[in-house]
């Protein structure tokens, strides 16, 4: 069978690597790292666009400076995975801000959905006015992040 995917050079990897850790790095700064002119950077960086590996820049913002103290991840069981159940839990996970990241995954939960609150009543009141009445819940488990250990994006393997 042929793969259809785009591939990557052992340079795409390196400039992947350099983006995934520093987004706002000048093309100049970049094309030196890599050994290149800037006009061939560039053309790897939009061809790497352009083919999907790249999707967005954007900033990684402080959490602590946000004041959002509290880290919490919920391993949530709806009652039935049927499509309405699933759009009716969506609809309302996508309208809350504090919900920074939402996974539908596979095992002992249906969706895995990470929280930051300012404090832990805030989290409580979270979970008792918007996510315990969405009838589609059938049960909610929290985890509370101590810290984080590592945290670095995407692994590039080539």
């Amino acid at each position: 069978m042929m793969n259809l995917l785009p591939t990557i050079d052992q340079l795409d990897a390196k400039i992947l690597t350099i983006l995934q850790a520093d987004g706002g790095i000048t093309n100049q700064k970049l094309a030196e790292k890599i050994s290149l002119c800037p006009a061939a950077s560039l053309e790897r960086v939009k061809k790497l666009e352009c083919q999907g590996f790249i999707q967005s820049y954007h900033a990684k913002l402080s959490p602590s400076k946000l004041g959002l103290q509290v880290n919490i991840w919920l391993a949530i069981t709806l009652t039935a995975l049927t499509k309405e159940n699933i759009q009716t839990f969506q609809k309302v996970i996508n309208k809350l801000a504090e919900v920074t990241t939402c996974y539908h995954i596979m095992g002992n939960a249906d969706f895995l959905v990470n929280i930051r609150t300012p404090d832990m009543n805030t989290y409580q009141q979270l979970l008792i006015d918007k996510l315990s009445p969405i009838p589609a819940i059938k049960s909610i488990q929290a985890i509370n992040v101590l810290s984080i250990i590592k945290d670095n994006g995407l692994p590039i393997l080539k």
